[in-house]
């Protein structure tokens, strides 16, 4: 018995090969996926972030990261009133994180 629609699924198999072959994505002109994946700004768009590590208060400053910048949160109350958890925080190393340039602090 012929399943009448093989030829429609071998076509599609075959467009999405093509289309991940080629590569069409919604990356930003002139970056690719690679390039995307490393940039830390991307990487952690939308995210609550702060610097590895402890002993001075540039460790204690958690920031969110939202268009293609951190922004400095600067009340605890801010992180819970918009749906975020202190467990959410993402250390960063230095590096990565001074790689995300810096915004206007929030409150």
């Amino acid at each position: 018995m012929r399943n009448r629609y093989g030829r429609a699924v071998v076509t599609l198999v075959f467009a999405f090969c093509v289309v991940s072959f080629i590569g069409c994505s919604s990356n930003p002109p002139g970056q690719t996926a690679s390039t995307v994946a490393e940039d830390p700004a991307v990487k952690w768009e939308g995210k609550l972030v702060k610097l590895a590590g402890k002993g001075t208060i540039e460790h204690d400053k958690v920031y969110i990261v939202r268009g293609g910048k951190r922004l400095w949160i600067l009340t605890p109350e801010w992180v819970l009133k918009n749906g975020y958890r202190f467990e959410d925080v993402r250390e960063l190393p230095q590096g990565e994180l001074e790689r995300i340039p810096p915004g206007n602090p929030i409150q």
